[in-house]
């Protein structure tokens, strides 16, 4: 397992324990279920649920998101913003896609997520500490 796919999975599950899950089954990574065309509408309805394995699907879906955001930069020899990351930032980063598909749910969770990056990858960019 890679590096970052374990510190994803890590993140997951803290992720998983603030919004009151306590345990995961095996399925719970199966973040392929949604699309890039899957709507933020369903969103808010599952985070205020009580279904985990959903919840994770959600979060792992916008962690691989922003890290193929960041791949495409740092392949590209631009500076990214995951490295640079603490395991509480991506966790933020997240809550913010979430918040921000709560607030638009007429956007796709993939933009919510795409918009969330470049806001915070602009922001390191004008500070100087996107690496």
């Amino acid at each position: 397992m890679s590096k970052s796919k374990a510190r994803g999975y890590s993140v997951a599950l803290a992720m998983l324990l603030i919004t009151g899950g306590s345990s995961i089954g095996p399925s719970v990574y199966a973040a392929d279920k949604l699309s890039e065309k899957t709507s933020c509408a369903l969103v808010p309805s599952v985070m205020d649920s009580n279904d985990r394995e959903r919840k994770m699907e959600i979060i792992v879906f916008i962690q691989n998101a922003y890290e193929k955001f960041d791949r495409a930069h740092t392949e590209a020899g631009e500076p990214g913003i995951m490295a640079a990351l603490s395991d509480n930032g991506l966790s933020g980063l997240v809550a913010m896609a979430s918040v921000k598909c709560r607030n638009t749910p007429r956007l796709t969770i993939y933009n919510s997520a795409s918009q969330v990056y470049r806001g915070v990858r602009d922001l390191q960019m004008e500070m100087g500490t996107a690496k």
